[in-house]
């Protein structure tokens, strides 16, 4: 099944990211955020599935399986190549 993600900017300072809530309305799901939450914490393929996108409702990074240290470093290098 395809996400119809919003259109983002991709000007310089873009951060590719989303809120586990907004995934979950983006699929007409809006009170399954705690498991979208949960999917992307046990997804095993997360550079192929980019689960680093997903981020807390109010903005901050979060856990990644790899380190929020690694989460900082993929989203930067994101925000370079789009800028």
């Amino acid at each position: 099944m395809a996400i119809p993600l919003p259109d983002r900017n991709l000007s310089p300072g873009f951060r590719p990211a989303f809120a586990a809530g907004e995934i979950a309305s983006l699929i007409n799901q809006p009170k399954a955020y705690r498991a979208v939450g949960t999917a992307v914490g046990q997804n095993p393929i997360s550079l192929i599935i980019p689960c680093h996108r997903v981020i807390q409702k109010d903005g901050s990074l979060g856990n990644y399986g790899w380190g929020l240290e690694i989460k900082k470093k993929i989203l930067d290098l994101e925000v370079k190549i789009a800028a």
